[in-house]
C-alpha cells in the first residue's frame, strides 16, 4: 500500500489536539552553535497554540579548567552563564517582538539530567532541541539521545533542513501488539502526527514494518514447498494489513490510501527508506523505554532506527513511563 501525492484528512481537528496537549514547551538550545532552529519552531507552535515557552542552556557544574592552570577570569562559570543568557535573551527578544512570551534560564549540571529535572519541576509537556548532524548516529552531543531515552514527555529533535516548513510527516506504528501500553503509544503517535500534519498543511504518512511470523526459519526448509511459503507470507501480510486498518479506524486516523505503507523488512531499514523515498520532514515514533534499558521503540529497534534517520524526529512514551532522573 504505497502511493504518491495526497494530503492528510484531518481538517480542523489536528490543531485542537496540539493545543490540548502542548501547554508548556521547553527548548534546550546550545548557544555554542549559534543556531536556534528548535527555538524558532517552538515559537511558531507556541504562537499558534498559546502554549507557554521557555528556552534553556546548560553549563557544567565542574570548574571549566583546573585552578592550577590559572584559567583567565572570563572562563569563570558565572561569566560563561551570563554570556549564554545574553545570547538566549537576544533570541527571546525577537520572539517577544512577534507577540509571544518566552522565559530564559541557564541551568547547571549534566545537560540531559538538568533538562529533565526542569521538566519534572515545571510540568513541561514537550522538549525541543536542535541537532546539526546528518545522521543521529553521528551526534556530537550525547544529550540528545539521553533525552530520547530518559525524558518522560515527548522530545523533538529538530534538523535545520526541515526546520522552517514541513511537507510530509510520518507516523510509525505497530498494529500487531495487543497490550494496553502499545495501544496507548500507537494512539499518541497517530494523534500527534495527524495534528502536526494538519497544522503545517503537510502530507500524513503511516508506516508499519512487518515480516511473516517465523519466515526466516521456514525459508529453505526441505519440508515446505516454495509455493506454500509464498501463500503463507501472503496470508500473513493480509492479516497484518487488516490489523493496521483497524488501528487507524480506532484512532480516527484517515490518511490518503497511497500514504499507508505496509513495508516488509526490519524497521531499522524500512523507516529510513520510506523517509528518503517520500521526502519525510518529521518522523513521529513511539518509545517503550523502561528504567534500566537503553531505549526501545515499538519493535525493539530504537538505536538502529534513530541512528539512520536524516530528518527531524518526535518521540513519545506511554504515560506509565518513569524517568530514572530524580529531582
Amino acid at each position: 500500500m504505497t502511493g504518491d501525492a495526497g494530503v492528510a484528512d484531518h481538517q480542523g481537528k489536528g490543531v485542537v489536539v496540539v493545543m490540548q496537549r502542548f501547554k508548556k514547551i521547553l527548548v534546550y538550545e546550545s548557544t555554542a552553535t549559534a543556531e536556534y532552529h528548535a527555538l524558532r519552531r517552538a515559537a511558531k507552535l507556541a504562537k499558534s497554540t498559546g502554549a507557554a515557552l521557555k528556552v534553556v542552556d546548560v553549563i557544567a557544574e565542574e570548574p571549566l579548567l583546573h585552578p592550577r592552570f590559572h584559567p583567565p577570569a572570563w572562563l569563570s562559570p558565572d561569566l560563561v552563564a551570563e554570556n549564554k543568557r545574553k545570547r538566549l535573551e537576544t533570541q527571546a527578544a525577537r520572539i517577544r517582538r512577534g507577540g509571544t512570551s518566552v522565559d530564559v534560564e541557564i541551568l547547571r549540571g549534566k545537560a540531559f539530567v538538568e533538562v529533565i529535572r526542569e521538566v519534572l519541576r515545571n510540568g513541561h509537556d514537550l522538549v525541543m532541541k536542535t541537532v546539526h548532524q546528518k545522521a543521529m548516529s553521528k551526534l556530537a552531543d550525547p544529550a540528545a539521545m539521553d533525552l530520547l531515552r530518559n525524558c518522560p514527555c515527548p522530545v523533538e529533535l529538530v534538523r535545520p533542513p526541515a526546520a522552517r516548513s514541513r511537507n510530509a510527516v510520518l507516523a510509525c506504528v505497530d498494529p500487531i501488539c495487543d497490550d494496553a501500553e502499545h495501544e496507548e503509544v500507537n494512539r499518541k503517535v497517530l494523534e500527534l502526527a495527524a495534528s502536526l500534519a494538519n497544522w503545517e498543511k503537510a502530507q500524513l504518512h503511516v508506516v508499519h514494518a512487518w515480516h511473516a511470523l517465523a519466515e526466516g526459519p521456514l525459508t529453505g526448509h526441505t519440508g515446505i514447498r516454495g509455493q506454500e511459503l509464498e501463500k503463507y507470507i501472503a496470508s500473513q501480510r493480509s492479516h497484518i494489513r487488516e490489523r493496521l486498518i483497524e488501528l487507524l479506524e480506532r484512532c480516527g486516523c484517515r490518511p490518503e490510501a497511497g500514504f499507508i505503507h505496509l513495508a516488509k523488512g526490519e524497521p531499522g531499514a524500512v523507516i529510513p527508506r520510506i523517509v528518503r523515498k517520500h521526502n519525510i520532514d518529521l518522523v513521529v515514533m513511539g518509545s517503550l523505554a523502561r528504567s534500566g534499558i537503553a531505549g526501545f521503540l515499538i519493535g525493539n529497534t530504537a538505536e538502529r532506527v534513530v541512528g539512520r534517520l536524516e530528518c527531524s524526529l518526535l518521540a513519545v512514551k506511554p504515560g506509565a513511563f518513569e524517568t530514572p532522573v530524580k529531582l
